[in-house]
């Protein structure tokens, strides 16, 4: 039985490709989209690392915090979250700054919606943080669900046993998030109430 929904957050519940991959392309030259999208078919901070010859020191997280700071989380997600809330814990996993996913997420109204958010402050691997909110609020893997939208996020969920929803509309397309093979793979955040219901 769920009784735990965790989100990642870009690609998920907002969905600010472009504005991440200008972010990270300042920090490393000539990036492309598709070496962008690479970063997030591992642990991002492990996968960019193998790019650190290009590294420009542009602080590319930093870029992005402020951006999420300015971001407010558009009504059909927010009226999602809310009506999860209601039956299941809920919190954020991501790679994006604390406090740039906590002001979001207070500019947004959500902050009551929200028990964690743990950002690239909290942990660099995402894995670890799924053990602290197993630890921290006394579940087990099988009783949570990861909301992802990259091939990444769905193997580090794989390592605690963790099932995922994978999103076909965010950062990754659907090829590229079978490979992890998912969950449930759904078309867009809409779909979200109905899957975990069943």
């Amino acid at each position: 039985m769920i009784k735990c929904i965790i989100f990642d957050f870009d690609g998920v519940i907002i969905n600010h490709f472009e504005k991440d991959f200008e972010c990270f392309q300042k920090k490393y030259p000539n990036l492309t989209k598709d070496e962008f999208k690479i970063f997030f078919e591992g642990n991002f901070f492990i996968q960019a690392n193998k790019l650190k010859e290009r590294d420009n020191g542009f602080d590319g997280d930093e870029c992005y915090n402020q951006h999420l700071k300015k971001t407010i989380i558009p009504n059909k997600a927010k009226e999602i979250i809310k009506e999860l809330s209601k039956n299941y814990l809920l919190g954020i996993i991501s790679s994006s700054p604390n406090e740039g996913l906590n002001i979001c997420v207070n500019n947004s109204n959500l902050k009551e919606n929200f028990s964690f958010v743990y950002g690239c402050d909290t942990h660099k691997l995402k894995l670890e943080k799924f053990k602290m909110v197993f630890e921290n609020f006394n579940l087990k893997p099988e009783e949570c669900v990861f909301v992802t939208d990259t091939l990444g996020d769905i193997l580090e969920s794989k390592k605690v046993s963790m099932k995922a929803i994978a999103l076909e509309n965010g950062y990754h397309e659907r090829e590229r998030l079978e490979k992890g093979n998912p969950w449930k793979i759904i078309s867009s955040f809409e779909k979200l109430i109905e899957t975990i219901n069943k």
